[in-house]
């Protein structure tokens, strides 16, 4: 279930900076917000896997500095937007934080 929650959310916000024209593809989403190969996320959608830790702390990031930066601007718009992307930066670090609970207590209990 956490494998596809994070892919979920990667994949949301794929779909929410589709919609503002921030990315058209997912290869552009791959490249410029996941700092990644082009073809990452048509990977991730193909094997059916999770996206890295590294992955989500660097989209968890972004988010971020964006979202921040959006949220001192005129216009309505823009800030709630800026609240979306701190929103989701939000669920990232907790599916990160989640993921490395689960890693660290399975090495504990080994």
């Amino acid at each position: 279930e956490e494998k596809t929650m994070s892919k979920t959310v990667l994949f949301e916000v794929f779909e929410l900076l589709k919609s503002q024209g921030l990315v058209s593809t997912e290869n552009e989403f791959s490249k410029d917000w996941l700092a990644r190969s082009e073809s990452y996320a048509r990977g991730l959608r193909f094997h059916d896997a999770e996206p890295s830790i590294a992955t989500m702390a660097l989209l968890a990031s972004k988010l971020q500095y964006y979202g921040e930066r959006l949220l001192s601007q005129q216009t309505e718009q823009h800030r709630a937007l800026g609240d979306k992307f701190l929103s989701y930066s939000q669920i990232c670090h907790g599916k990160i934080n989640e993921r490395c609970v689960d890693r660290w207590q399975r090495v504990m209990a080994a």
